[in-house]
């Protein structure tokens, strides 16, 4: 089911379906509208929470909380990301790295504001000499990777529309500065923080792990053309 409309086709006659479909819908309409009023509510409520509660004390309960989520829920699939209880997630970087962070926050307000993609809320962002902390809500739904291998054609059908629908609203997301259209950076316009560019670049001429901006796609590859890493093997 995609994060739109429900097209519903009504058949003829049919006096028995026909409210029981828009009942559906209107259970549908319902759940949407409250979750996003709770969003909304724990977004406001946050905001409360890092103007008023010094940096210091939320550090060391986001600290307590990922040892909680780490015993009642297990490691994740990475190292860095700690499902939380109260249905958030915690992501931490190592303190040099903070601008990702800064990024990957940036990143996800921009899709929520411009698309229906369904992604987590950042809450707070907050950092000591060590370590840096991006809160989160968790995604609503089931992650892919534990029932992508039980899915019917059908269910995969829905799944490849959905991926394309939601790659498409992707793209159609405006840049944030006109002038600068064709430029790659990161979501604040600013360097690249991706390992994939990381690898693909030398370390000599840059020894930042940030990469760019590039004024354009030409200089991207060019960038990545002169990078003095190890050919691939075609084999």
């Amino acid at each position: 089911m995609s994060q739109g409309w429900i097209k519903i086709e009504l058949l003829p006659g049919d006096k028995f379906t026909t409210p029981i479909r828009w009942s559906l819908i209107a259970r549908d309409i319902t759940a949407r509208l409250w979750r996003r009023a709770g969003h909304r509510a724990t977004a406001c409520c946050h905001g409360l929470w890092r103007r008023f509660v010094p940096a210091t004390l939320r550090i060391q309960l986001y600290r307590v909380l990922g040892f909680l989520g780490s015993h009642w829920y297990g490691p994740n699939c990475s190292l860095k990301v700690q499902h939380l209880p109260f249905g958030l997630y915690l992501k931490t970087k190592f303190a040099e790295h903070h601008q990702s962070l800064v990024n990957e926050q940036a990143a996800l307000q921009l899709v929520r504001q411009h698309t229906n993609v369904p992604v987590p809320c950042p809450l707070d962002l907050v950092s000591d000499a060590r370590t840096s902390f991006l809160l989160m809500t968790r995604a609503p739904g089931i992650r892919l990777g534990a029932c992508i291998d039980t899915l019917c054609d059908d269910e995969a059908d829905v799944l490849a529309h959905d991926l394309q629908q939601c790659l498409g609203e992707l793209r159609a997301v405006p840049r944030y500065d006109d002038a600068a259209a064709l430029s790659i950076s990161n979501a604040l316009g600013e360097p690249l923080y991706d390992h994939r560019v990381n690898m693909g670049t030398s370390s000599d001429l840059d020894h930042s792990d940030f990469k760019g901006p590039f004024a354009n796609e030409d200089e991207f590859n060019q960038r990545i053309a002169n990078a003095d890493s190890p050919p691939r093997s075609r084999t």
